[in-house]
């Protein structure tokens, strides 16, 4: 089973602690600004975490699996889709990496069948070459059976 990487989405809570932190010293140091209250700049941290938080969520409700002979793509908490694409009609592996994602480890994987709207994609997922390859070999073991 493979979800997408948790790397970035600790970073962004990372962040948003190191942000609650620096308007903190920053506002014990000058409370306010303009006659504004500086403790209002906390709103920034917390929208970086929550969007985090939202991210975090999503990475839970989303899996993709790999069995023998099918790929199956479940998303959603309360209602759920599910995708099923058989691995001896995939015809495309994709593996892409934007700069952000090699630097830490982390890449998007897609599948394709023949049809336009036929593709599978994970976004984020740890080691994606890795996982690129493996797919391609199992789709080969599929097609020799």
């Amino acid at each position: 089973m493979l979800r997408a990487s948790i790397k970035l989405i600790l970073v962004a809570y990372a962040i948003s602690a190191l942000l609650v932190i620096a308007i903190l010293i920053f506002a014990s140091s000058q409370p306010t600004i303009g006659g504004l209250s500086t403790y209002w700049l906390l709103v920034i941290p917390a929208l970086v975490g929550l969007r985090a938080g939202i991210k975090h969520v999503t990475r839970l409700a989303t899996k993709l699996i790999i069995t023998e002979d099918r790929v199956r793509y479940e998303t959603g908490i309360l209602s759920k889709s599910t995708r099923v694409m058989e691995l001896s009609k995939v015809q495309d592996v994709r593996m892409d990496q934007r700069l952000g994602q090699r630097l830490i480890g982390v890449g998007n994987v897609s599948l394709e069948t023949a049809g336009e709207t036929s593709r599978i994609e994970m976004a984020n997922i740890d080691g994606p070459q890795k996982v690129a390859d493996h797919i391609l070999e199992m789709v080969r073991a599929q097609r020799q059976k």
